[in-house]
């Protein structure tokens, strides 16, 4: 039996978690990168009253790039890797939770992000 995308986005992640321990480097990124994305992808938003809904939140690195340019919104992050949504709701205050963005209902939010998940080809559509 093929293995689902979602069943090798979590053994993937387990794999470079349990390589790399609770870093930047267990989310397949690399610390610059990683806060040049988030600068690129938020310009121009509202940090400070909107609500966002992070999709393959990881460790919840986007919620802490957030809050130290002064975001005061509501914040969700959504991941299918359990392990990254424990380490997630350390930093995020439990704003996480273990969802699949392709099947489980997604929060009204005014902006919904997607910064790392097309990181991993899992073949298929």
């Amino acid at each position: 039996m093929t293995p689902t995308a979602t069943e090798t986005t979590v053994a993937f992640y387990r794999g470079l978690l349990a390589e790399h321990g609770d870093s930047v480097a267990a989310t397949a990124q690399c610390p610059e990168n990683q806060q040049r994305r988030f600068a690129l992808l938020t310009a121009g938003w509202d940090l400070e009253h909107a609500s966002i809904c992070d999709i393959g939140c990881g460790r919840g690195d986007l919620y802490t790039w957030l809050v130290e340019r002064g975001f005061g919104g509501l914040y969700t992050g959504l991941d299918v890797v359990p392990e990254f949504v424990e380490i997630a709701n350390d930093r995020t205050e439990g704003r996480c939770v273990v969802a699949d963005a392709q099947t489980d209902p997604l929060p009204v939010c005014d902006y919904l992000i997607a910064s790392g998940v097309f990181n991993l080809d899992v073949g298929g559509d």
